[in-house]
């Protein structure tokens, strides 16, 4: 099977819903190197192998962890985003919060974006046929997690035009 057919699309593609792509592995063709953990919802292995003897171990608390809570919201547009980026929270503003429970716990946060498409078929009576018309928005903003010490990944949200403050669930004007 070529090396391909293990990169897939994922997304759903109704009218204003993301779409992005998503890795599985589905062959052991990529078996040298060190391994790069999925760090995903519902992956049943420690994940592939890649770079040959290049790559190194990703290995971070959201990654590391499983998720509880609202980290398991489906997408809505800021909840339940794709699984790859939470490969680069390695790279995310890290910061201790603590709870109105005196819990505390550790805030990820880094500036990314999404990409919303919108799908649209429009029949042209004219040539008889139905034609699909494509929009597609950038949205800047940021990613961020909450990890607890009990209860692993507590929140995952994407806040558009959101800024690093070390606070979560920022309101941010539209």
């Amino acid at each position: 099977e070529h090396w391909l057919n293990s990169i897939g699309v994922a997304g759903i593609v109704a009218g204003g819903s993301l779409a992005g792509t998503t890795l599985r592995s589905t062959t052991n063709q990529l078996n040298t190197g060190p391994r790069v953990n999925s760090g995903g919802q519902g992956s049943n292995n420690d994940g592939v192998r890649v770079n040959g003897d290049k790559g190194k171990d990703i290995s971070h608390p959201v990654l590391d962890n499983t998720r509880t809570g609202s980290a398991l919201k489906e997408p809505d547009g800021q909840h339940g985003f794709n699984d790859i980026i939470d490969n680069y929270t390695p790279y995310a503003k890290e910061f201790k919060i603590t709870g109105g429970d005196g819990v505390q716990r550790n805030l990820s946060q880094i500036e990314g974006g999404i990409k919303y498409y919108d799908y649209k078929d429009v029949y042209n009576k004219d040539l008889r046929i139905t034609e699909r018309i494509t929009t597609v928005k950038d949205q800047n903003g940021i990613f961020e997690w909450i990890v607890d010490p009990n209860n692993g990944v507590t929140h995952r949200r994407f806040i558009p035009n959101g800024q690093i403050t070390g606070f979560p669930n920022q309101i941010t004007k539209k």
